[in-house]
Parts: C-alpha cells; sequence; structure tokens
C-alpha cells in the first residue's frame, strides 16, 4: 500500500522504498498528517490561487497531461482519488462483517 505502480519511473530519487514494510499506525500516523495539511491548505487557498497553473516540475516524472493544468484542476484529481480509495474500502465492509457473525 503506498506505493506507485510499477511504471513510475525513478520510486526511489520520489522518496519510495519498495521493502518497507510500515505497521498499520505509521501508515495512519502519515495518512492523518497528510490530511490534515491538505485541511490547512484549504481553509486558506484562495480562488485566484486555484486558477493558476499547477507548479508541475519541468520533467520526465510527470505525465504530460499534467502540464498546462490549473490548481483547480489538481485539487479535483486529489479530491475524486480520495473518494474512490475510500470507496473501495468501504464496499465490502457489510460482507466482511456478516461472515464473522453467528
Amino acid at each position: 500500500m503506498g506505493l506507485a505502480s510499477p511504471f513510475v519511473p525513478d520510486q526511489e530519487g520520489l522518496g519510495l522504498d519498495r521493502s518497507a514494510r510500515p505497521g498499520l499506525d505509521e501508515v495512519l500516523t502519515v495518512r492523518d498528517r497528510q490530511a490534515s495539511e491538505i485541511e490547512a491548505w484549504l481553509a486558506e487557498v484562495t480562488p485566484e490561487q486555484l486558477a493558476k497553473p499547477a507548479p508541475v516540475p519541468d520533467d520526465d516524472r510527470w505525465p504530460p497531461y499534467a502540464k498546462g493544468r490549473r490548481v483547480r484542476q489538481c485539487l479535483g484529481t486529489v479530491l475524486n482519488e480520495e473518494w474512490e480509495h475510500h470507496g473501495f474500502c468501504v464496499r465490502d465492509l457489510d460482507k466482511l462483517s456478516r461472515r464473522g457473525a453467528p
């Protein structure tokens, strides 16, 4: 969990350690910190900032479609991804809880 797809180049250069095996508490700590950072940013971001071009580095690590996108579009991608991941996490909880029920 939390690793990029195999087609993402230079994962180690991006700070990803494919051999890492963090515990759930460590993962949740990082996740909570990231969520807090996004919440703080959302509390202060202005419509003008959202309308600016996203600061996409000019290198080959970013997909071509990222260049020229607005900050608002990138935020939409992040929020959509979050929603979709949430859906995958909760979609089978009822089935799993019934499986263990007497």
